[in-house]
């Protein structure tokens, strides 16, 4: 790549990774051949998030210009170019049951569209300073949202999205929010340089990873979790990959 790379995401139904950069690129590769498809030139500045919609076959892309733009796939053909706010998109959730997306907002708006019109059915004014990330429960009507307030806050799904849980779970903002296959935990990471793991009925919190020298030295900002193992990537350029384990100790 000749810019730097934001985001990233693999779509096995088409084989495809789509990887998002600095200028509002974004990058579509061939898994199979190795090699650029396509450069996708559309959004003013770095695009922060990609989420595919297997119902629809589109990809949805979170620009840092406060525009959603909608992709048809396997072409590319743009669907839908949607001004959310006047400052950046940082991450995408679907809740495929229910047919949204979640979209944490620069603006510290959380805003909650549908994914067949992409209107917008709830305005979650969620974290001051900024939304910074955002995930649907797997267990439950809950939305739950990170920002640059430091905190982890849970939504109600069935009563309007009212708050029910507000936690100062870091000392700087989050940026990931992720949970695992069995759904019984919670982790996110944060510009702190810590990785947190939480209970997802309770959360009350498990286990702090770093920061250290067998964790991270800057920022975390993202996560992803395969099966027992939560890998994380941050600023120090380095990607991690740590064992969980539901044993005590």
């Amino acid at each position: 790549l000749e810019k730097p790379a934001y985001s990233v995401l693999f779509i096995p139904q088409h084989q495809l990774l789509v990887v998002g950069n600095s200028d509002g690129e974004f990058h579509v590769i061939d898994f199979h051949r190795k090699e650029e498809i396509k450069l996708i030139a559309h959004h003013q500045k770095g695009i922060f998030d990609f989420a595919f919609d297997a119902a629809d076959n589109q990809l949805l892309v979170a620009g840092g210009d406060g525009f959603l733009s909608v992709w048809s796939l396997p072409g590319f053909q743009l669907v839908r170019n949607i001004p959310l706010c006047d400052q950046k998109l940082r991450q995408l959730s679907i809740d495929a049951a229910q047919n949204f997306v979640a979209v944490a907002c620069g603006d510290g708006v959380v805003r909650v569209l549908d994914l067949v019109f992409y209107n917008e059915t709830a305005t979650i004014h969620a974290h001051d300073d900024g939304a910074t990330s955002v995930a649907w429960h797997p267990k439950k009507p809950v939305l739950v949202t990170g920002g640059k307030d430091a905190h982890l806050k849970c939504w109600n799904v069935n009563d309007q999205f009212a708050n029910v849980l507000s936690i100062p779970a870091h000392q700087f903002a989050i940026y990931s929010i992720v949970f695992d296959e069995t759904g019984n935990y919670c982790a996110s990471a944060s510009r702190d340089k810590s990785i947190k793991i939480w209970d997802s009925t309770s959360f009350e919190p498990l286990l702090k990873i770093g920061p250290g020298a067998e964790a991270h030295s800057h920022s975390v900002n993202k996560l992803l979790w395969i099966g027992n193992q939560l890998v994380s990537c941050g600023d120090d350029r380095k990607i991690c990959c740590f064992g969980i384990s539901s044993e005590k100790g």
